[in-house]
């Protein structure tokens, strides 16, 4: 029979687990929290919107530049008409379509520190 030749570490490692698995000490690695656990749903929603309407966007823009010229020539050809007031309909229009313009460049900020993160980039 022949001699079995060990190295003084052999078993160092399993005596290590076994000492710390006896003493009930383990080691776990943490996850991190998923980010759809940390978001709310009015902020997923924003991010479906987001989406959407980004895709649809060129078409979007092109109805929106159409209904922001047919509401200034409208102000327009109303002007001198005391009973027809255009103009906070003109605003309203245009301010929907910078919103809208505002929205897709930047998307679903969340929340300020988001913001400035992207603003760092």
């Amino acid at each position: 029979m022949g001699t079995v030749h060990r190295s003084p570490n052999c078993g160092a490692r399993e005596q290590s687990v076994l000492s710390s698995a006896i003493n009930g000490v383990t080691q776990k690695k943490m996850d991190p929290p998923s980010p759809l656990s940390t978001t709310t749903w009015f902020y997923r929603l924003l991010c479906a919107l987001h989406l959407v309407i980004a895709l649809i966007w060129p078409f979007l823009q092109w109805l929106f530049a159409f209904d922001v010229l047919v509401q200034f020539l409208k102000v327009l050809y109303y002007w001198n008409d005391p009973f027809v007031s255009g103009v906070w309909t003109f605003c309203g229009h245009f301010a929907l379509y910078v919103l809208c313009m505002l929205f897709v460049a930047t998307g679903p900020a969340g929340s300020s520190k988001n913001l400035a993160a992207k603003i760092s980039r």
